[in-house]
């Protein structure tokens, strides 16, 4: 009787330790595939020039362009949240920014790819969280990142920008411009100032020293010259003396 008892016990004892171990294996397992899962998702965007040159000579900036964002390799059991800390509420109605939050999981997505548009109304910076929740062994994994995509700059359209590298005159930006309209102009007026003074100033330099630079590169490149007729015309001496 003692040594069934004996028996029973350690017949729990191994069942419970060969769960346990199976338990560790399947969250160690699944832990790893799934964090491979979620940093294999991926973000890009392009902006979509959809504005009509009729709307261009209309609105004077391209009213219908918008940012088109790809995310690929979502999963089975993945969902994702984009939020970009507007309000639904606001619109057009009350001038303030169009909400381009987004919930979506794979079943939203056409084999794994997700794609939706951003207005350019301002810079969308987006909050993501990425959540997998395909595995019975382990509590959901997350991933959280920050994805941005640009706003149109109408400065861009400024007839003072043209020719201007300055980042606020970029067609588009992903970051706010903290100058006024004037002190763009004015920044701008004064590069180009300073462009014309240095080229003012190397011309002067050139007007002032370009013809003896051009006799002492002329002097060198006679040299050469002058050294070959120096042998020729000794070695032509010499044999003229010898005979």
């Amino acid at each position: 009787m003692r040594k069934v008892l004996y028996l029973t016990i350690f017949f729990f004892i191994s069942l419970l330790i060969t769960i346990n171990v199976n338990a560790e294996d399947c969250a160690d397992n699944i832990k790893v595939k799934l964090n491979a899962e979620l940093y294999n998702v991926k973000f890009n965007y392009e902006v979509v020039e959809a504005t009509s040159k009729e709307d261009l000579e209309l609105y004077r900036y391209p009213i219908n362009d918008y940012v088109k964002v790809t995310v690929i390799n979502i999963t089975e059991g993945m969902a994702v949240v984009m939020d970009d800390g507007f309000e639904e509420a606001e619109g057009s109605e009350g001038g303030g920014a169009i909400s381009a939050s987004q919930r979506f999981e794979y079943s939203d997505t056409n084999e794994g790819v997700y794609t939706f548009n951003v207005p350019m109304d301002v810079v969308h910076n987006f909050e993501v969280f990425i959540t997998n929740a395909n595995s019975e062994c382990i509590d959901p994994q997350t991933r959280k990142l920050t994805f941005i995509t640009p706003r149109y700059n109408q400065y861009s359209s400024l007839e003072e920008c043209k020719g201007v590298s300055e980042y606020y005159c970029d067609k588009y930006l992903t970051s706010e411009i903290p100058y006024s309209k004037a002190e763009i102009i004015k920044s701008i007026e004064r590069l180009k100032k300073d462009d014309n003074t240095q080229e003012v100033q190397e011309l002067s330099f050139f007007q002032k020293y370009g013809k003896i630079i051009s006799l002492v590169i002329i002097g060198i490149a006679l040299i050469p010259v002058a050294v070959v007729g120096y042998f020729v015309t000794r070695n032509y001496i010499r044999r003229r003396s010898i005979k």
